[in-house]
C-alpha cells in the first residue's frame, strides 16, 4: 500500500510539474487518489493534493515562503476532517541545481520545526526527492543528492518518497 502511496504522490507531482512553472515556494494543486484505495472509484476517495517546491539552498526568504505558504493551505482544510482525508503537501527539494548544500542553519531549524506545529495539523506534509531524470525521458537532469541543513527539513515531514536513485547525503556537511 505504501509503494501504491508513493506512485500516487509521484503522479501528483509529476501533473503539478508538467503544467505549472514554479517560483519560491509556489503552490500548485493537484488531485490524486489514495494509494490504500487505488482500486476503488475515483468519486470514492478523490483527495487534494498540493505541490510546493523548495529551491536550494533555503535560507531565511525561502524558509519564510514554504511557512506562509503551508499556513494558507492548513487554514483551507476544514476542521473535523478525518485524517485519511487531510490535503497532502508535497514539498518538492529542488535538487537539479547542483546547490544541494549551504543552507542556512537556522533557516532549516525554524522550517523543520514548523512542519511539526500545530497549525499544521490538518494537513500531511511529504517531502519529495525527484529522480535525476526529468519527467521527459529524453531531457537528463543533473541532480544531487540532498545535503546539508535541508536535510533536516525532509526528515520534519510526515513521510518522506525518494525516487528510484536518489538519496541523502550527510546532514552535517554544512558546518
Amino acid at each position: 500500500a505504501r509503494q501504491l502511496q508513493s506512485v500516487f504522490i509521484a503522479t501528483a507531482v509529476a501533473i503539478g510539474c508538467v503544467f505549472s512553472q514554479f517560483a519560491v515556494a509556489k503552490v500548485s494543486p493537484v488531485t490524486f487518489q489514495n494509494g490504500d484505495e487505488a482500486k476503488q472509484d475515483l468519486a470514492d476517495s478523490n483527495r487534494r493534493g498540493f505541490l510546493v517546491k523548495i529551491p536550494l539552498p533555503i535560507d531565511s526568504q525561502v524558509s519564510s515562503s514554504v511557512r506562509q505558504s503551508l499556513l494558507r493551505l492548513a487554514e483551507k482544510s476544514p476542521p473535523g476532517v478525518k485524517a485519511e482525508n487531510f490535503p497532502i503537501v508535497v514539498l518538492e527539494f529542488d535538487t537539479t541545481g547542483g546547490k544541494t548544500s549551504g543552507s542556512e542553519l537556522e533557516s532549516c531549524i525554524a522550517l523543520a520545526r514548523y512542519l511539526g506545529h500545530a497549525d499544521l495539523s490538518r494537513i500531511r506534509t511529504v517531502a519529495y526527492l525527484p529522480s535525476p531524470r526529468g519527467f521527459d525521458q529524453d531531457e537528463q537532469k543533473t541532480a544531487s543528492l540532498l545535503s546539508g541543513h535541508a536535510v533536516l527539513v525532509a526528515i520534519a515531514a510526515n513521510e518522506l518518497a525518494l525516487e528510484p536513485g536518489t538519496s541523502i547525503g550527510q546532514a552535517g556537511i554544512d558546518d
